[in-house]
């Protein structure tokens, strides 16, 4: 012990006096760094799905790719629109006829879209996904259907008779409609007419017995 009475410091080596251990301690910095980097790139990559473009929504701005692309987290908004036809059910509720009979109508449309580069863009631009543009579509075939079930009289029974009457009134306009926004409708199909108090089954019924 010390004269001071105090125990003596224990001298800590300097780890950089060591040989070689700049060298290693660089290496294994920039190996986490390198790891780092790369569990960032791949949590921060829009994957690609087959037949389908990648919409990157960035502060508004519109980035579209058919590959991996890499995304800012929280700032960018990933989505998909279908490059290949695609289908979707609808079911439409308290459309009126011309009998005022409250009509509850199932479908399944299948559509497309124009293949042309900016007619893609364009509509990647305004729908961002095929949902919104599923929408849009539901959207106008509803009012299209509302229009025609009052304008062209389309009673119960001659609903009951052929189901699909209302879709071949209907295509027509709705793929003038469609086309101005570079969207195809390939098919409506009516899969159901019903109503609450069930004169359209009854009248089903009825012309299955003929």
């Amino acid at each position: 012990m010390p004269e001071n009475g105090f125990p003596e410091l224990v001298k800590i080596p300097d780890l950089f006096s060591i040989p070689n251990i700049k060298p290693a301690i660089t290496l294994i910095v920039i190996t986490l760094t390198g790891y780092i980097l790369f569990m960032i790139y791949i949590k921060c990559r829009a994957e690609p799905k087959p037949g389908h473009l990648t919409v990157i929504n960035r502060f508004g701005k519109i980035i579209c790719s058919q590959s991996s692309a890499f995304i800012i987290p929280v700032y960018d908004y990933v989505t998909y629109i279908s490059l290949v036809p695609f289908s979707f059910h609808i079911k439409f509720s308290d459309i009126i006829n011309c009998e005022g009979i409250k009509l509850s109508i199932s479908a399944t449309v299948t559509a497309d879209l124009e293949k042309t580069e900016g007619t893609v863009l364009a509509i990647a631009q305004e729908f961002h996904s095929t949902e919104r543009i599923q929408y849009y579509i539901e959207d106008n075939l509803k009012a299209m259907m509302s229009i025609a079930l009052l304008e062209q009289k389309f009673n119960a029974y001659a609903l009951a008779s052929d189901n699909d009457i209302i879709a071949s009134a209907v295509i027509d306009n709705l793929q003038k409609e469609m086309n101005q926004k570079g969207i195809i409708i390939n098919s409506i199909v009516i899969q159901d007419i019903r109503d609450s108090s069930g004169i359209m089954s009854r009248l089903k019924t009825r012309l299955i017995r003929q």
